[in-house]
């Protein structure tokens, strides 16, 4: 069966994917992609560098922090231009690049795959 690295990353690789798993990892993948494609309309029609505007917001801050696993759910970024936009926006804020590389840096020492580039 197709490995998720999400649910490795939280099982350990020792773990075995059952077909009732691997469902529920497949409409979870379905769910973070139906979620990009949502955020990627919205930022194209709304035409700002943030979620709420110009400026951003904590709902900005929130929402990167909350997407920062979607490569775990074989997702890429690259599929949704505007959205990386966005990200990349996000990711400049001076507190938010900081916590970032310190997730990075524990993201590297958990038993994954897998480990994200800050774009």
């Amino acid at each position: 069966m197709k490995r998720n690295n999400a649910f490795f990353a939280q099982r350990g690789n020792n773990s075995e994917i059952n077909g009732e798993i691997q469902m529920k990892i497949e409409a979870a993948n379905k769910e973070v992609s139906k979620a990009l494609t949502m955020l990627e309309e919205m930022l194209r029609n709304c035409e700002t560098t943030f979620l709420a505007g110009n400026e951003p917001s904590i709902a900005d801050i929130q929402l990167f922090c909350q997407s920062t696993d979607i490569f775990w759910h074989q997702n890429s970024w690259a599929d949704f231009p505007y959205a990386m936009k966005w990200r990349n926006a996000v990711y400049e804020i001076p507190g938010v690049k900081k916590v970032y590389a310190e997730w990075r840096m524990f993201v590297s020492r958990v038993n994954c795959h897998v480990i994200p580039t800050g774009t």
